[in-house]
């Protein structure tokens, strides 16, 4: 594990042909789903999703089969892995999306068939399927994570997505500031609050959150895009 650990340290560090160079030198010496993965992560990283896409799958074919918890859990960990490769390659390759999406959506779906419990692959599929117009189906992902994590400020973030997205403005609105409530420094939460206060008629309080938004990060589209429809508003 040595090797392993090394080349983690050195992708966190931003030293990506160090770090492939570690897991390489890992692979040599045993073969462990988790080298794969480390270099499925450098490739990612780096804006490869095609080489992290192979990583990630030989990392699925090298490791080992069990209905023990832990192996399950580090299973839906490759599968989430394989899942973020494809959603990589279909942003990359937009000609091709509607081939990759779906080869996404069923690698976080296995996740969580691996293991229910896992919230990155639910989030990350109900982010996918608000994008795609299936807001019932976000809305259940969402909803799943919420029961076990009450705390989860993505799936608070994406149910308020699905809301809104349904024109249930009451709701989404809740959902958001649930999720500022988590991470009150949260500039995409504050300025769909913002956003959604504006446009029921709390024009001024909307503003002044967006505008606090933008304080906190001068570059967020949200925000940008929540205010300029406010001041609008407010304009007539």
């Amino acid at each position: 594990m040595v090797h392993n650990n090394y080349g983690v340290a050195l992708m966190r560090a931003g030293e990506l042909a160090a770090a492939q160079d570690q897991f390489r030198e890992a692979m040599r010496l045993r073969s462990d789903a988790a080298d794969w993965v480390g270099m499925g992560q450098c490739y990612a990283i780096a804006g490869d999703y095609l080489g992290a896409r192979d990583m990630y799958q030989k990392a699925i074919d090298a490791g080992p089969v069990s209905d023990e918890s832990v192996i399950r859990h580090a299973q839906a960990g490759y599968e989430f892995q394989l899942g973020t490769a494809y959603e990589g390659l279909a942003g990359e390759f937009p000609a091709e999306a509607g081939k990759y999406f779906p080869e996404a959506e069923a690698a976080y779906r296995r996740a969580i068939e691996l293991f229910p419990e896992y919230e990155s692959p639910r989030t990350n599929l109900a982010a996918m399927l608000v994008d795609q117009g299936r807001y019932a189906e976000a809305i259940e992902q969402c909803k799943a994570v919420l029961d076990e994590n009450p705390e989860s400020f993505s799936a608070d973030m994406n149910l308020g997505r699905a809301f809104y997205a349904q024109g249930r403005l009451d709701l989404a609105l809740a959902e958001y500031q649930t999720a500022l409530g988590v991470d009150p420094q949260n500039a995409n939460a504050m300025a769909s609050v913002g956003g959604i206060l504006a446009q029921t008629g709390e024009i001024d309080r909307g503003i002044g959150m967006l505008q606090e938004a933008l304080r906190i990060d001068p570059g967020n589209m949200i925000a940008r895009e929540n205010l300029a429809a406010a001041m609008a508003r407010r304009a007539r």
